[in-house]
């Protein structure tokens, strides 16, 4: 194959700083909680015991994702 044996070595890759500037919806923020908790709590992790904080996460999580529709419905009706 003809590919050249010296190339450069790639140029240092930054990251923007759009991340940092960004925010998440609000829904994206509900369910980051309910992700984050679940992730580190022992009840969560365990298919025998249940975990009321993750379940309150888990309802606000629907209730923003419920919010949301009922707001793009009534935009579009």
């Amino acid at each position: 194959m003809d590919e050249p044996r010296d190339q450069p070595a790639p140029a240092e890759s930054r990251l923007h700083p759009l991340a940092a500037a960004a925010s998440l919806t609000p829904i994206q923020q509900a369910y980051g909680r309910y992700v984050g908790h679940a992730l580190t709590c022992d009840a969560c992790r365990d298919i025998d015991r249940s975990c009321d904080k993750a379940e309150l996460l888990w309802r606000a999580y629907q209730a923003h994702g419920e919010q949301a529709y009922r707001r793009l419905d009534g935009e579009t009706a």
